[in-house]
């Protein structure tokens, strides 16, 4: 077909031609609108789309706790995470099981139980008589006879001659010098002698007994004499391990004992017998409880005076050289135990509690109160605090031996440290021989944590009271048990 055919085609059918070429220029014009106006819906919705999810977003908070007082627990908000969710609750099941484990060993150390006590030379602390504390277990026969009161008081007597050495057994304090190897300077008037008859026997064989002794000879068998009493003092001081008498355990009056509202009265300690307003089973646990205290010191001493190799030394080479004076104080604030003051008679109840306890930081540290910052406070729920005041004669280079000592025997610090000068010459004539080393005298405030996890179930309920805690509410018993209640945990405070 030729053009002009073509051309005289169009032109017979000029609209169709028309037609054509507009729909032909119309297609890519609508499509550039058409992909605006969807962009503009698109960005419209995907607006409205994200303001609706930012009023309901999900947000989860991943957590670790503080397990160190030194550190921080983690905390972290962001969207629900399958592995995030994952890693936090297996480090957390782990962080927890580390800290029970460090709980359980702590709690065991601090009774005297397991691998770490052991290799400090301690056992778990055992009652001078069972069955006393919290309170004595009756069988059903003595319960259907309420014979309570007659069992405790039989068991309070057995407690009685236990403390005070009746029956030829020894005290428990005398048990706790034998421990260290405690000893006192030789008998004076036994020395004396000694050096009497070495006197006569010399002077004899120098003159014979038929003339005096020259300025020479007599110069000559005074320091003889000085020589062989210096050797006594110092063959005793080699025998022993540190020079303490039954008299250095200290003891407060009973009218303080008794009292309270002292910060840190000491306790009192019995000799002969048990006044009976003390005769309680309360008053009995902080007796035990002193001698717990005191065995973790006499522990510690033992420690110190040990040499290189493990051996006990004597006293020449010992760190702790003499024990001057120990003192057990009661615990801070303590109020009067039921029983021991006049509350019962003026018809007041014992076992309600004056006002409630200080607040107590947690953790439950306050070094402005003292060195180590140990609080003693009913509202304390971790540890409960005992305190002593030592004074010794000790190795003034060699004086931290005996620190270090108390810190690797159990949960003790030092809280405040005195030292005075010695009189060498003065303490020889009294027999005291130290060696040749410096000494000073050391007043030693020491204080002593005690885990209340073990601890407050022993103890009786009007103990628990005096502390300033709340007893425990007594168990249901079965009524088809032997009348005993299952054991109660006391509350913190």
């Amino acid at each position: 077909m030729k053009f002009k055919d073509i051309l005289g085609w169009c032109k017979a059918h000029i609209i169709i031609v028309v037609s054509v070429l507009l729909i032909i220029a119309i297609l890519p014009v609508a499509a550039f609108f058409s992909m605006q106006w969807h962009k503009s819906i698109l960005d419209k919705v995907q607006k409205r789309a994200d303001a609706e999810m930012a009023k309901t977003k999900v947000s989860v908070t991943y957590a670790l706790p503080q397990i160190d007082i030194a550190g921080q627990g983690i905390s972290k908000s962001d969207a629900p995470n399958a592995k995030l969710t994952e890693f936090f609750s297996k480090t957390r099941e782990q962080m927890l099981a580390e800290v029970e484990q460090l709980a359980k060993k702590g709690d065991d150390f601090n009774k005297g139980v397991g691998p770490q006590a052991t290799s400090v030379g301690r056992g778990e602390y055992k009652f001078l008589v069972d069955g006393l504390f919290p309170k004595p277990k009756l069988t059903p026969e003595q319960e259907k006879q309420n014979a309570m009161k007659e069992v405790e008081g039989a068991i309070l007597r057995d407690f009685e001659d236990r403390l005070l050495g009746k029956g030829g057994q020894p005290t428990p304090y005398a048990g706790l010098l034998a421990g260290v190897r405690a000893g006192q300077p030789p008998n004076p008037e036994m020395v004396a002698e000694i050096i009497r008859d070495l006197n006569q026997r010399e002077r004899e064989k120098i003159t014979a007994g038929n003339r005096q002794l020259t300025p020479e000879e007599t110069e000559r068998l005074n320091q003889l004499l000085k020589d062989r009493r210096l050797g006594e003092y110092r063959a005793t001081a080699r025998q022993i391990g540190v020079y303490a008498a039954p008299d250095a355990f200290a003891s407060g009056t009973i009218s303080s004992t008794g009292a309270g509202g002292a910060a840190w009265p000491v306790s009192y300690v019995p000799t002969d017998s048990i006044p009976a307003s003390l005769q309680n089973r309360a008053r009995a646990f902080v007796w035990q409880w002193d001698i717990w205290a005191m065995q973790d010191i006499f522990n510690a001493i033992r420690l110190a005076n040990i040499d290189s190799s493990g051996k006990p030394t004597g006293v020449d080479q010992s760190v702790v050289k003499r024990i001057v004076r120990i003192e057990m104080l009661q615990p801070e604030d303590m109020k009067p135990i039921a029983g021991e003051s006049a509350r019962e008679s003026s018809g007041e109840d014992p076992f309600a509690t004056a006002e409630a306890p200080p607040a107590v930081p947690s953790p439950p540290i306050d070094r402005s109160r003292s060195l180590a910052g140990w609080i003693r406070s009913g509202g304390n729920g971790v540890y409960e605090v005992r305190r002593a005041r030592v004074k010794a004669i000790v190795s003034s280079a060699r004086i931290n031996q005996f620190v270090d000592a108390l810190q690797r025997t159990n949960f003790i610090a030092v809280s405040d440290l005195d030292l005075a000068s010695v009189d060498v010459w003065d303490h020889l004539r009294q027999g005291y021989f130290y060696g040749d080393e410096h000494v000073v005298e050391a007043t030693f405030v020491i204080d002593s944590a005690w885990l209340n996890s073990w601890l407050l179930p022993k103890m009786p309920d009007e103990l628990l009271v005096a502390l300033g805690r709340t007893p425990p509410e007594p168990a249901p018993t079965d009524p088809g048990s032997t009348g005993e209640a299952a054991p109660a945990t006391p509350g913190p405070n």
